[in-house]
C-alpha cells in the first residue's frame, strides 16, 4: 500500500495539470498566462510538492513552517503602517487568499489520493491553516514594531531600505 507521499509523487504530473486548470479559472485577467508562460506555476508546485512530501516522510514541521513563512511574506509586499486601518484589512485579505490557495491544493490532492490517505491530508491542512492564522495574527499584533522593519513597496519594484534589517527566522514568529 502506497504512503501519501508516494501517491503524491506518483501523481505529480496529473496533479500539476489539474492545478493549472483550477488556477486558470481562479486567476483573473492575463495573470494566469504570464505565470504559465514563465513556468511559475510549475516551479511553485514542484517546490510545494517537495516540501509536502518531505514533511509527510520525516515529519519536519520546521521546514513546513519555514516554507509557509516565505510564501506568507512573499504575499505581504505592502507597506505595513501601524496608523493605517487598511493594513489590517489587507492582512486579512491576504490570509484569505492563502487559505483559498491551500484549499485548492488539498482538494486536488484528495482527488488523486486514496481515501485511506485523506486523514493525513486533513491533518496537514489543519496544521497549515493554523500557521497562516498565527502569522496573520502576529502581523496584526506587531504592526507598530514591524512597520519599521519590513521593506516598503516602491512604485516600480521593491525598494529595500539599507538600514532595515528584516529577519524571517522562525524564532521571531509564533510557535
Amino acid at each position: 500500500m502506497e504512503t501519501l507521499a508516494e501517491e503524491l509523487r506518483q501523481n505529480h504530473d496529473l496533479i500539476l495539470d489539474e492545478l493549472k486548470q483550477r488556477f486558470q479559472s481562479e486567476l483573473k485577467g492575463t495573470l494566469y498566462e504570464v505565470l504559465e508562460q514563465q513556468k511559475v506555476l510549475s516551479a511553485r508546485y514542484d517546490n510545494v510538492a517537495e516540501v509536502v512530501t518531505d514533511y509527510l516522510e520525516d515529519g519536519d514541521k520546521i521546514m513546513l513552517i519555514q516554507h509557509h513563512l516565505l510564501m506568507f511574506m512573499h504575499r505581504y509586499y505592502l507597506i505595513v503602517d501601524a496608523e493605517n486601518p487598511l493594513v489590517v484589512e489587507m492582512i486579512e485579505r491576504r490570509n484569505g487568499e492563502m487559505k483559498r490557495a491551500v484549499g485548492i491544493y488539498f482538494e486536488v490532492w484528495k482527488k488523486f489520493t486514496r481515501p485511506e490517505n485523506h486523514r493525513g491530508l486533513s491533518e496537514m491542512y489543519t496544521f497549515i491553516e493554523e500557521i497562516i492564522e498565527q502569522m496573520g495574527d502576529y502581523l496584526k499584533r506587531h504592526l507598530d514594531t514591524l512597520s519599521v522593519r519590513l521593506p516598503h513597496l516602491k512604485l516600480r519594484g521593491i525598494d529595500y531600505d539599507p538600514e532595515i534589517e528584516f529577519d524571517i527566522d522562525p524564532a521571531f514568529w509564533p510557535a
